[in-house]
């Protein structure tokens, strides 16, 4: 007597599924930490000039909805936190007229372009697709590639002074000693010290082109979606047989249901 062979694809979808929630639940923690982490140290900016500069820049950018700004020591950069509702998190208040205009001005783009959803539309993808190395990839390249369009979006309608003290800034943000290096699915005026130069060429470099790196960016993430959607919706199907099999098949099951051929043995 034989024993039909057990099927392993269901275990196998068992254990990705199992380790995608497992890798979802374990960013969420993650990012609900650091929220926590950062909100009970955070101080509410109340200078009027700070505030007042933030409103000018979001009057520029036709942004009505209300943002608030803090400031905590535990974050070695600017950040924009929050989904539902974005807060600005400054790692200090004592900053000059012109790093405040560009730091304010890059994460009032970031939240104009939505880039939170854009970085948990990343995490989760990554999540999902954690067995694929091509998905890690993509979800580094498209980082970066979103950092290139903030800065070519904040510094379009830049004089080269301005400019050049957003690439300062960027330069000297990079010294702040921050306590907490977790950022997941926050989005920040920093993330690698390596990129710094990069994204200095790309801001001289978006000076003298019109063409927007936005438009790469998208196209990262029209790539990530469609990459995504293919790899997540095949799946083997059994293999049918030719018509001659299946005949031979239904005549041998047919064959066994019926009655034996002959008269019993007495």
């Amino acid at each position: 007597m034989g024993s039909k062979d057990t099927p392993f694809a269901p275990y196998i979808v068992y254990i990705w599924l199992a380790i995608a929630v497992c890798l979802i639940v374990q960013k969420i923690t993650k990012y609900q930490s650091f929220a926590k982490y950062i909100k009970a140290d955070w101080q509410s900016v109340d200078n009027p000039d700070v505030l007042d500069l933030l409103s000018e820049i979001c009057e520029d950018k036709k942004i009505t909805t209300p943002i608030d700004i803090y400031t905590t020591p535990l974050v070695s950069s600017p950040l924009l936190l929050g989904v539902r509702k974005n807060y600005i998190v400054l790692p200090h208040e004592n900053m000059t007229q012109e790093q405040l205009y560009s730091i304010l001005s890059h994460e009032i783009t970031h939240y104009q372009n939505k880039d939170i959803l854009y970085k948990w539309f990343m995490q989760f993808i990554v999540c999902i697709h954690w067995f694929n190395p091509v998905v890690y990839f993509i979800e580094k390249t498209m980082n970066r590639e979103c950092e290139y369009a903030c800065d070519e979006a904040t510094t379009r309608y830049f004089s080269k002074e301005e400019c050049y003290n957003y690439g300062t800034t960027l330069i000297e943000m990079t010294n702040n000693p921050g306590t907490y290096n977790e950022k997941v699915a926050s989005v920040t005026l920093y993330e690698n010290t390596k990129e710094i130069k990069n994204r200095l060429d790309a801001i001289i470099t978006s000076q003298t082109h019109t063409q927007p790196k936005r438009s790469t960016a998208l196209l990262s993430i029209t790539v990530l979606m469609f990459s995504a959607i293919i790899l997540g919706a095949y799946t083997p199907t059994p293999s049918k047989g030719t018509p001659d099999q299946n005949k031979l098949n239904e005549s041998i099951t047919n064959t066994s249901d019926s009655k034996p051929l002959g008269r019993p043995f007495s």
